[in-house]
Formats: C-alpha cells, structure tokens, sequence
C-alpha cells in the first residue's frame, strides 16, 4: 500500500496542474471558436474533465474530427458506455436532450501534457470553424438529422408504389 500510495505523488499538486491544463484548453477553444459552451465553467468540478459542445455541431462529427487528429474523447458521461443516449448527469442539470446529445467529454489525466494542449488548440479550430459558420446548416444539426430541401422523386412526380 505505501509503494502505490508513492505512486500517486503529491495529490494536491496534480489536481493543480490538470486544473491548469483544463482551464487552458477551455480558454483557447472558447477564444478560437466562441460558439463553444462549456457546462459547469464556473463552478468547483474535477480538475482533468471538461465537458463542452461546439455551438450545435452533431458529436459525431465532432468526435470523427478528434479522431483524425488522435485524440481520445467521448460523448457519454464517464460511468456510462452507451454513446447513444445523452449524459444522465447533464441531462439532471436541466441541459435538453438534444445539447446532451452534442456533448464532448474531454479527459486530462497523469500523461497529459502542455504540449498536446497546445497541438489540439493549433489542429482543431480550424477543422470545426468551417462547420460552425451560417453556410454550413447540416453540420450544425444537434440530434435532428437535416430537413430534406426537397420532396423525393417519386412522391413529386405523384408516382404510386
């Protein structure tokens, strides 16, 4: 027990430095994307987790996006595995279904350093800008896929099947 509680190091002093590692990216992704809404900013929370949306980006391009560059991120609430259903505890916070639903959970932990802090703030703004601009309406769809611009073929020639 007294080799792995040396394991651990100085709490206090980690909590610190993740709280700093996450206040910074949050800092940096609400300066490079304003659209970006960070749940619980302004409250005491863990240090390494940030819980956030990209103005009404699907997750799923979100994540897809973070994958390219290697980053490891989520769309559920810790305890839970099932992607598909939104965050119990957002959804507890009064959030609706379909701003649950476009959350990213990011995770710093004991490995994570300045340096990938500052890849991410570098690589990902420019990938979701694009997405988040007034041209770009199907990619800001939270859980609602986009309307059809138009009715199929064969119900606007008044075929019959």
């Amino acid at each position: 027990m007294a080799a792995a509680l040396e394991l651990l190091g100085d709490v206090a002093l980690e909590a610190e430095r993740l709280s700093t590692l996450r206040d910074l990216l949050e800092d940096g992704l609400l300066q490079a994307l304003p659209q970006t809404h960070i749940w619980s900013r302004d409250v005491e929370r863990l240090p390494g987790t940030s819980y956030l949306r990209f103005g009404q980006l699907s997750v799923d391009v979100v994540l897809q996006r973070l994958d390219r560059l290697g980053v490891a991120a989520s769309s559920g609430a810790a305890c839970s595995s099932a992607g598909s259903e939104p965050s119990h505890v957002l959804t507890a916070m009064g959030v609706s279904t379909d701003e649950a639903l476009a959350a990213v959970r990011f995770s710093l932990g004991h490995s994570s350093t300045l340096t990938q802090v500052h890849a991410l703030l570098e690589q990902l703004p420019p990938l979701l800008a694009p997405l988040l601009s007034p041209a770009a309406p199907q990619a800001q769809s939270l859980a609602t896929p986009p309307a059809m611009p138009f009715a199929p073929a064969a119900k606007a020639l008044g075929a019959h099947a």
